[in-house]
């Protein structure tokens, strides 16, 4: 009996340290194909919008290397974990600092409803809850439009909406989106020709007031990162788009998006740095908005709302879902100060 049963504690240990060594090379190797290869095909670029996940678990990992014992796996393992966490860090870390007194501005609502959330008096009510001043809705069909708009419509009497499709059913994931604003809306043209089928729904951009101001805001939903050409062809060309209307526009903007991309992706930075704009996720930290599965640990920080440097973002609040895949996210905004001579 007791040497079957060491027999069992080494086969046990054998498999355990295996398992150990096995993690540490997937870890590895998903880092080193992705950063060789995320710019030639973006199936290894949507690896990255995973990177927090991939250092917590890299920590884990490291602190069970070295509690085996097994030391040139932790070094290794360590290394790793570097690498994630010069990109992880800085976001785990950021502590919003408060808004003094007569600095707030506006609130900003992000919000993907899902195309196919039937519950639109909970959609209503996550909108009217977070009492934003200015609304992106996206993945907003024409059904769910015809019942929104209406009990919507005291407390945001400028709407302006490009719904998608017929209803639940259709097959379109993304698209169709609205402004709303409780200051007159107007509209601005986007000038959007990929046209491969009806789900490729142009940004849609209009001038607001904030704070008695006028200012550009911009609905924008770009497809994810996968490997579809069309799909891709359509991200990219949106984005291009909408820097081409701020351009354009050349005054104070906010874009309220779900960008389908994270902090940790380097297609993230390289659109806010076509912009000239700041990160504001280096102040508010990366809270999940979209769960992949119900697993807390897999959240994704994939909705947004970037400002122009004319303005300032204090604040991100992650709120309900209202049946939603995502969660609705409100951004505090605020006039950038100019620093006194």
């Amino acid at each position: 009996m007791c040497v079957r049963f060491s027999d069992m504690a080494k086969r046990f240990r054998f498999s355990a340290l295996s398992s150990l060594r096995a993690a540490m090379l997937i870890t590895g190797f998903l880092i080193g194909i992705t950063l060789k290869l995320d710019g030639r095909f973006p199936f290894f670029e949507m690896v990255s919008n995973f990177w927090p996940q991939f250092f917590l678990y890299s920590i884990l990992i490291l602190v069970a290397l070295m509690l085996a014992r097994l030391w040139r796996e932790a070094l290794v393992m360590g290394v790793f974990a570097i690498v994630l966490g010069t990109s992880v860090v800085p976001y785990l870390t950021a502590t919003p600092e408060p808004p003094a007194d007569g600095d707030v501005a506006a609130s900003i609502l992000q919000y993907n409803i899902l195309f196919s959330n039937n519950d639109v008096d909970a959609i209503a009510e996550v909108v009217l809850d977070a009492d934003a001043d200015v609304v992106g809705l996206h993945e907003l069909t024409v059904v769910q439009w015809e019942l929104l708009q209406v009990s919507l419509g005291d407390a945001y009497p400028h709407q302006l909406a490009l719904p998608g499709g017929e209803g639940s059913g259709y097959s379109s994931r993304g698209g169709g989106k609205a402004l709303l604003s409780k200051t007159p809306l107007t509209n601005v043209p986007v000038n959007f020709e990929l046209e491969f089928d009806r789900t490729f729904i142009p940004p849609l951009a209009a001038t607001t007031e904030v704070d008695g101001q006028e200012v550009l805001a911009v609905a924008l939903h770009p497809s994810p990162s996968r490997t579809g050409a069309k799909r891709i062809l359509e991200r990219q060309d949106k984005l291009r788009v909408v820097r081409e209307v701020i351009e354009a526009y050349g005054g104070p903007a906010i874009i309220i998006t779900d960008l389908n991309i994270a902090p940790t992706s380097p297609k993230y930075h390289s659109f806010l740095e076509s912009v000239g704009w700041d990160d504001p996720r280096r102040n508010v930290g990366i809270e999940g908005t979209y769960t992949l599965w119900g697993i807390p640990t897999m959240g994704l920080a994939i909705d947004h709302v970037f400002v122009s440097p004319d303005l300032t973002v204090y604040d991100y609040q992650v709120g309900p879902t209202g049946g939603s895949d995502h969660r609705s996210l409100v951004a505090t905004v605020g006039w950038t100060r100019t620093p006194e001579v």
